[in-house]
């Protein structure tokens, strides 16, 4: 977050902009690499809880539905290492390749910007394990892409088509919100680590309102993996947003989706068999029609970007098939395909 501050305030030229940012993502990679080390030599993640806010909403009822409140809980294990290792290593090679190839790009100062906040937010949607504070990354990161495919605004074409990529997520994310709200309101806590555990024990619970909670949610997962029929905010901004931001918004949303559904999957998990049996076929006819679709035409970024659309829903079907058969060893080659 301090390298945006910086690259906002007071950096204006082009190689300045690039190495700021570049400093900034080598220094996240490295603390990346110092808390693997720390997680090798122990068993168990590192975890912090920082209490953000309490809202008092009813005075009887159940304990848990009287307060609204949402904690920072910062989780950090094996996955989460892996995960922002890929993140910035991508962003290191994006960043690299347009201090080169990017030369002729307007607004260096504002692109370097963006691309560092959208570090921060990629890093706290995986350390959060409040649904809260994660969505509040998550949408941060979402309208950052949004300003880095819109980044050529200036252009006819680039501005009509950068509009895809505001509607279109902003449904699915719409998605995960309600799933979110949904869970809320059904145990009265968006905390991973104390709704997990009641998901079956909580009065009132029912088989219909985990299978609402696992759609709304998938729903969201699969807009940010450009899973198919979702695939056109990646597919119509591929040709006119900077190819480093392309690359950006394709890898990094690949990464945080896949590891937001790896561990949400025990609430899919704990709706019934048919709601999984469902999500497996519509990853199977995604994973078949995207890379069919990109036999159409002849523009190589559009046929890389709906053949990685084809991965990611085979890497979500694999996740969600190894939970489904209790293989948790499984499920995670899912989240390595990515």
């Amino acid at each position: 977050m301090a390298t945006f501050v910086l690259a906002l305030s007071s950096v204006r030229t082009r190689r300045s902009a690039s190495a700021t940012a570049m400093f900034g993502t080598v220094v996240t990679l490295l603390l990346t690499l110092l808390v693997g080390w720390g997680l090798a030599k122990r068993s168990t993640p590192f975890e912090a809880a920082y209490h953000y806010f309490t809202m008092s909403v009813a005075f009887n009822g159940p304990a848990n539905f009287q307060t609204f409140g949402i904690d920072l809980i910062l989780r950090a294990d094996h996955l989460t290492v892996a995960a922002l290792v890929a993140i910035e290593v991508c962003f290191i090679g994006a960043i690299a390749w347009h201090q080169v190839m990017g030369r002729s790009e307007p607004g260096a100062a504002r692109f370097h910007a963006v691309l560092t906040a959208l570090l921060f937010a990629c890093v706290g949607v995986l350390l959060s394990r409040d649904l809260a504070a994660l969505f509040g990354f998550w949408a941060i990161g979402g309208a950052l892409t949004y300003m880095l495919l819109a980044h050529r605004w200036g252009l006819d074409a680039a501005a009509s088509r950068s509009r895809v990529a505001l509607a279109l997520p902003f449904l699915t994310d719409l998605c995960l919100l309600c799933g979110i709200a949904w869970l809320y309101a059904r145990y009265g806590t968006q905390n991973l680590n104390t709704l997990l555990p009641i998901l079956h024990t909580n009065p009132g619970w029912t088989v219909r309102s985990l299978v609402v909670a696992s759609v709304l949610l998938f729903l969201g997962v699969a807009g940010r993996l450009a899973l198919w029929p979702f695939t056109a905010w990646i597919t119509q901004t591929t040709i006119t947003a900077p190819p480093a931001a392309s690359a950006i918004a394709q890898s990094a949303w690949s990464v945080l989706a896949i590891v937001l559904l790896y561990r949400v999957m025990p609430i899919f998990v704990a709706s019934n068999q048919q709601t999984l049996q469902a999500l497996l076929a519509v990853c199977a006819v995604a994973a078949v029609v995207a890379p069919l679709l990109g036999l159409i035409g002849n523009e190589p970024r559009r046929v890389i970007a709906l053949a990685g659309s084809g991965v990611a829903a085979i890497a979500a079907a694999v996740v969600i098939s190894g939970f489904r058969n209790q293989s948790t060893t499984f499920a995670v080659a899912g989240v390595a395909c990515v």
